[in-house]
């Protein structure tokens, strides 16, 4: 879906660029998702359930302190989701010879102003990416016979949306 905007553009490493300024921000309903990377909304989030995408400049924190304009040399991208309430999630499992396995869930149920997320990954296949969530996270990790690493990870994200423009109330564990 994102390919498909005019002047957005995603390099090999998956980030994103809009008319050559890097998107820094992504957001969710003007919000967070797990955090402001926005790779864990990008990568679950169903296009059906999309109803628009807005690209703006984003401000520096010294910008917003002072009220001066933005500079455009980073943006922000909004994915506005249809109205009702909204719920996605997605499992992740494999199993492998050896008794090696990977699996991994994330489950998100947005309902009014509230927003809920959790997440978990297990493994044993020497790889610790965090299931490719960038936010706070609860982790274990041991080796068994023959070296072989394994992590266990998981985190949940609360998100309100207050009555002030832009103000939101968010946790992360």
């Amino acid at each position: 879906l994102l390919k498909r905007l005019p002047g957005l553009t995603v390099d090999a490493k998956g980030k994103l660029f809009f008319n050559g300024k890097p998107v820094t921000t992504i957001l969710v309903d003007g919000r967070p998702f797990f955090n402001e990377d926005g790779g864990v909304a990008l990568d679950n989030i169903p296009a059906d359930m999309i109803d628009k995408i807005a690209i703006s400049d984003m401000k520096t924190r010294e910008e917003r302190l002072l009220g001066r304009r933005a500079n455009g040399e980073s943006k922000t991208l909004n994915i506005q989701l249809k109205e009702g309430n909204k719920y996605f999630g997605n499992v992740y499992a494999a199993a492998g010879t050896d008794g090696r396995y990977s699996a991994n869930g994330l489950g998100t149920a947005s309902i009014g102003k509230d927003r809920w997320s959790a997440r978990a990954d297990v493994k044993n296949v020497n790889q610790f990416d965090g299931g490719g969530m960038a936010m706070p996270m609860i982790m274990s990790i041991g080796t068994s016979g023959g070296g072989i690493t394994r992590t266990i990870s998981g985190g949940l994200d609360y998100s309100r949306q207050l009555p002030g423009p832009g103000d939101n109330l968010s946790a992360a564990y």
